[in-house]
């Protein structure tokens, strides 16, 4: 647990209101946020070769369970299907965070999504301890039986499908299925079921995430839809 503060209070933030994540690889004079990031660069980073960062969804964010990596790093690549989730996706790495600096380094890093904060989630728990023993097992630090590969499916982008109005939100399609073009994932209602707007996936793709809120505003993030 990188954030001990913040797990101990059951928050992202830390005390001082930041997100340790956005402020890689610090300083020794800054922020709390800033201090800790240094620390864990200094002292702990520099005996790294890998790193599998697991990472749960937002509080209203219900994540499928998934595999990140960033384009154009190949090891990454080739270690995330030796984890083998359910879903690859490549992704842009943002700034400060722990993984822009790994990268930096030249260190193999996997960004694992699964489940939401808060909450503890059997299938993400499932799926992040099956993929970590694959990885440790390819690596020969477990000398256990792994599961077999199931072989991953790989996405290239994703996109977030919005409310089109505020209301109450009814998701209609499973967290993790695969959706088509025009398809109806839910709708939005007003108080008194009278006025039901649709809606619907303006593409096709894998859903990775769904909003778990009963109310909405126009415009928040509902389905977050790979392809």
């Amino acid at each position: 647990v990188l954030n001990v503060f913040g797990f101990l209070a059951m928050q992202r933030q830390l005390p001082d209101g930041r997100d340790l994540n956005r402020f890689f690889p610090g300083s020794p004079r800054g922020s709390l946020a800033s201090r800790l990031a240094h620390a864990l660069v200094t002292e702990v980073l520099p005996a790294v070769d890998v790193v599998i960062d697991m990472h749960s969804g937002a509080a209203r964010r219900h994540n499928h369970p998934h595999l990140r990596y960033t384009e154009g790093d190949e090891n990454s690549l080739a270690l995330a299907e030796v984890f083998d989730p359910p879903l690859i996706m490549k992704a842009p790495i943002r700034h400060k965070s722990l993984r822009e600096h790994l990268v930096s380094l030249g260190r193999t890093y996997l960004l694992f999504e699964g489940g939401k904060a808060g909450s503890l989630d059997e299938d993400a728990i499932r799926e992040a301890h099956r993929g970590i023993t694959r990885v440790m097992h390819h690596l020969g630090l477990w000398d256990g039986t792994p599961d077999t590969e199931r072989g991953a499916v790989r996405v290239a982008a994703s996109k977030w499908v919005r409310a089109p109005h505020a209301g109450l939100f009814h998701p209609l399609v499973e967290n993790g299925s695969h959706v088509q073009e025009g398809m109806v994932l839910g709708s939005v209602t007003d108080p008194y079921g009278e006025l039901t707007h649709q809606v619907r996936a303006a593409f096709g793709g894998y859903v990775l995430c769904v909003n778990t809120s009963p109310v909405v505003n126009q415009g928040d993030a509902l389905f977050h839809v790979a392809f």
